[in-house]
């Protein structure tokens, strides 16, 4: 019968082991990372395909010599974006954003009701998700960006809920 070695005795021998030791691989790369290089290298709709875009790494700061501050174009406003060559949402870019209890339910609640009003009304087109009312807020908020001031959420809000009564009502005086 053998005698049992002793943890140290183990250990010992494996230290003396002539045998090479490979290092651990790499662990693999997150998916973010994984979605953001494969967004890197879809082609830009477009673009001549004989165009690469200059794209910096993920998480680099460097800005294009050919986009710095100076030269950087200029928003376009109201430009209609380019067709999407698959589903609309492998397009977007994910944001994530936090909102107030209430923002959130009566997001929930406003979709709901248009999604209703829509069925009511015929249906059609694509489904109305709360992050299609987001994008409609975001798209609403960039339009009347120049015109914003305040220095905080709610002067913020207050600005932009202004410049939208006023917006409506010189429509109103010109039609």
């Amino acid at each position: 019968m053998s005698t049992r070695k002793s943890f140290d005795d183990l250990i010992a021998e494996d230290a003396d082991s002539t045998e090479p030791v490979t290092p651990a691989p790499p662990p693999p790369a997150p998916a973010r990372a994984l979605r953001s290089q494969d967004r890197a290298n879809r082609p830009i709709p477009g673009l001549p395909k004989s165009v690469s875009p200059k794209v910096p790494k993920s998480g680099s700061t460097e800005v294009p010599e050919s986009q710095t501050p100076a030269t950087a174009p200029r928003r376009r406003k109201k430009a209609a974006p380019p067709k999407p060559e698959g589903p609309k949402w492998s397009t977007l870019e994910r944001k994530e954003t936090l909102l107030w209890p209430d923002q959130a339910s009566g997001l929930t609640e406003l979709r709901r009701s248009l999604q209703r009003r829509k069925r009511a009304a015929g249906g059609g087109g694509e489904r109305i998700t709360e992050n299609t009312l987001i994008r409609v807020a975001v798209a609403t908020l960039l339009e009347h960006g120049d015109a914003l001031t305040g220095v905080d959420e709610a002067e913020l809000r207050e600005s932009l809920s202004s410049v939208l009564r006023n917006s409506g009502s010189s429509e109103l005086r010109d039609s």
